[in-house]
């Protein structure tokens, strides 16, 4: 599975995806850089950014050109994965509820 299946794995969209993996790729980036390895629209790709700073997977590094990094990913990427496993647990159950 590569990376962008990966991320598509745990709910992000394609452009979430794509914008993940590239992050990952480059650790710190402009927009313009996101966008150009990515092949994410810019317009697209602005909304992302600020939801992903409100999530707390992307922060904005001070300098006289905006760039951003990733930070807590792994943490966010834990509590998904957590998450996925209960909802697992939760369908194991109500199977074994329908069965009986």
């Amino acid at each position: 599975m590569d990376k962008l299946e990966f991320f598509k794995s745990l709910g992000f969209s394609e452009y979430e995806s794509k914008v993940l993996a590239s992050f990952a790729k480059l650790k710190n980036a402009t927009v313009k850089e996101i966008s150009q390895d990515s092949l994410v629209p810019q317009n697209k790709l602005y909304s992302i950014i600020k939801n992903f700073e409100k999530r707390g997977i992307l922060a904005l590094i001070p300098a006289e050109t905006k760039k951003y990094n990733l930070i807590n990913l792994n943490t966010f990427i834990h509590q998904r994965i957590n998450e996925k496993k209960k909802n697992l647990k939760e369908l194991e159950k109500t199977l074994k509820n329908i069965d009986s």
